[in-house]
């Protein structure tokens, strides 16, 4: 079976690499199958890596052609002046819609078995065309229902990492884009795509991995206005830390938590450098690994970021207007609680801002007349006094004036704006 599945993804490979540029890099093959080695996905991208963006169908180009899956759209339901961001609730998975005006972009579709209740989703949003669709990672629980997904969307580009995973769910991807004949689009960090009035940046994978396809996460941020949200997929803390040494803006509003809250992802130096105002975990209720990690809750809590978790209020939805970001739910309050179910999307979510925590009287006695600032070791944030998101005692540092804070490399917090 392994022997004739391998062969199936020769041939797919090498169908979907007509017209492809042959001197492209080596893919990066998962650890649980490496006779996969001598794929090259690379081959899979159009002869530039990336297509052009003036190189997608409209819905209107779609329906000229004869696809009856693209005619009479109706206008899509996010507003042409905001973005609107979904964290779908897909247990212990990941699947993220995003629209801005009637551009769309889906990010990772569940595991096998969440395929239909992704499609169903989006269809209740009137959404019959999706300009992209992207893949982090080769695993199940993200590209499980991918597939599904192609099958049922007018498809505009595919964005896949430079890696291949021996196994049918792959294979199931393949062959839909096949099907649609779609090409694979490589990511590759630096690429900029068009969303509407929106950005779209690729920041990941940085580093190359032949054993674990976490490694090769696509990390991707939407920016609109004032404001951004950073999705990490599985990156983890090597994968973070790459980045942050290449130099690339990370700096969002709303962070996607890498691995659904595991502790080897979400480390102190990228809360530092993306410095997330809310942070949305995608996590199934009761999940087998302890998802979120203690740990990684914690690091949250020092950086003052309010969390948003799918297991606790179902979907997600997060809606900015390039000033600021409401949301469909209140933060999660650090309290176990029963996860929430969203039987259909909701247009327009409700405003909840997140709760202001008033400083106790242990944090209000800590700061001293003679003390201008409160820094926080861990994160590099300095706060004033009476700032909400005041770190735990053991990591603050007094900071006398505005200039030594920041000559001793810390930020002003987001929140006071000290």
């Amino acid at each position: 079976m392994k022997r004739s599945r391998l062969f199936l993804l020769v041939f797919l490979i090498l169908t979907l690499a007509a017209g492809a540029c042959s001197g492209c890099a080596p893919a990066i093959a998962a650890a649980a199958a490496p006779a996969t080695s001598v794929l090259d996905t690379a081959s899979l991208s159009d002869t530039s890596g990336t297509l052009p963006v003036s190189t997608l169908q409209s819905p209107s180009e779609s329906a000229a052609a004869g696809d009856p899956s693209a005619t009479a759209i109706p206008e899509q339901t996010t507003a042409a002046g905001s973005v609107t961001v979904h964290f779908l609730d897909v247990g212990q998975a990941d699947s993220i819609l995003v629209q801005q005006g009637g551009d769309t972009l889906l990010i990772d579709a569940g595991n096998n078995e969440d395929g239909d209740s992704v499609v169903a989703y989006i269809k209740a949003l009137g959404i019959q065309d999706l300009d992209y669709v992207v893949g982090t990672h080769p695993h199940e629980d993200h590209i499980g229902g991918l597939d599904t997904v192609i099958k049922a969307f007018t498809v505009g580009k595919v964005i896949l990492p430079d890696a291949v995973a021996n196994t049918e769910t792959f294979e199931d991807v393949l062959l839909a884009i096949k099907d649609k004949g779609l090409k694979i689009s490589k990511a590759v960090p630096g690429t900029h795509y068009s969303l509407g009035q929106a950005g779209l940046d690729i920041l990941g994978p940085v580093l190359a991995s032949d054993d674990e396809l976490n490694h090769v996460s696509v990390v991707s941020k939407v920016s609109f206005g004032n404001t951004a949200f950073l999705f990490t997929g599985d990156a983890e803390k090597d994968d973070e830390e790459a980045m942050i040494s290449q130099g690339y803006d990370l700096d969002a509003d709303v962070l996607k938590v890498g691995h659904h809250g595991s502790g080897s992802s979400t480390c102190a130096a990228l809360l530092q450098a993306v410095s997330p105002l809310y942070a949305v975990i995608s996590v199934g209720q009761d999940n087998t690994y302890g998802h979120p990690a203690a740990e990684t809750l914690a690091r949250l809590a020092d950086a003052g970021t309010a969390v948003y978790r799918t297991d606790l209020a179902g979907a997600i939805i997060a809606v900015s207007d390039g000033k600021q970001i409401t949301f469909n739910a209140a933060p999660d309050s650090g309290k176990p609680g029963a996860a929430a179910t969203t039987a259909a999307p909701t247009p327009k979510p409700t405003t909840v801002k997140p709760t202001t925590v008033k400083p106790t009287a242990q944090a209000t006695q800590a700061a001293k007349p003679d003390t201008s600032y409160i820094g926080n070791k861990e994160t590099k944030k300095f706060h004033k006094p009476s700032c909400s998101s005041l770190p735990d005692e053991k990591n603050r540092i007094s900071l006398s004036s505005r200039d030594e804070a920041i000559n001793a490399g810390y930020v002003p917090c987001k929140k006071c704006n000290p």
